[in-house]
């Protein structure tokens, strides 16, 4: 089918996750040919400050917010009919961005809620979130779910530096099959059925679904996918 309407992604926090991100959009329209998928614009800014480092240390917030918000602009200008910010952490300067950015507010496909939602229909009430050091300290995961009844336990903050690990190997382009299997190990030891990827690193190391322990694995950008699949023209 022709689609009329484009995809815009923030990208670039980091690269190699956006790369996966737009492999799955990719993925998620399969095509015979290649303009029978959707338009997709990415912005890979990569330029930007950390976004943990301005949650955690108050370091160069303002301009993290303007970064995002010229990402959209930008995206916006090129027609971006369903913007995505394919970055967990970033979602926790968003309603600065849509201060300066009203008119992408209603355009925003809001990764964390979409994921809520989901948990939600499948009646689970309580989930395990791992996540950059940024997205746990600014409570943005636990706050939108509780808003549909779920409760989410998190690790200790002594434990955050074995997640930044895990981040940086893929940050750097360094998912080998060895990290991959840590990985892998790290979340079958996790004490709780329902395990939130909520770091957008963290499915280039291991994909969402069930492991042969029984845990679940969720993926928040599954989850826009799958909205964009239900609303894009």
């Amino acid at each position: 089918m022709k689609y009329s309407e484009t995809i815009g992604i923030v990208g670039g926090m980091g690269s190699y996750a956006t790369l996966e991100f737009f492999r799955r959009i990719l993925d998620a329209f399969p095509a015979e040919k290649e303009w029978d998928r959707p338009r997709v614009v990415i912005d890979n800014r990569c330029t930007m400050p950390s976004r943990v480092r301005a949650i955690l240390y108050h370091e160069e917030r303002e301009t993290v917010v303007h970064e995002l918000a010229c990402a959209v602009q930008g995206l916006l200008g090129c027609g971006a009919d369903h913007l995505v910010f394919a970055c967990n952490t970033s979602h926790a300067f968003i309603h600065d961005v849509f201060r300066l950015v009203p008119e992408a507010e209603r355009k925003t496909v809001h990764i964390i809620d979409t994921l809520a939602q989901r948990l939600w229909k499948h009646q689970i009430q309580s989930a395990y979130l791992i996540a950059s050091e940024g997205t746990l300290a600014s409570n943005i995961y636990q706050q939108l779910f509780e808003r549909y009844g779920i409760k989410l336990d998190v690790p200790d903050s002594e434990n955050w530096g074995q997640l930044r690990e895990f981040i940086e190997i893929v940050k750097q382009g360094q998912t080998g099959r060895g990290e991959q299997l840590r990985f892998q190990r790290y979340c079958e030891k996790i004490p709780c059925e329902n395990i939130i990827l909520g770091c957008t690193e963290f499915p280039v190391l291991l994909s969402a679904g069930e492991l042969e322990c029984g845990k679940k694995l969720w993926d928040p950008l599954d989850s826009a996918i799958e909205y964009i699949k239900a609303v894009i023209k």
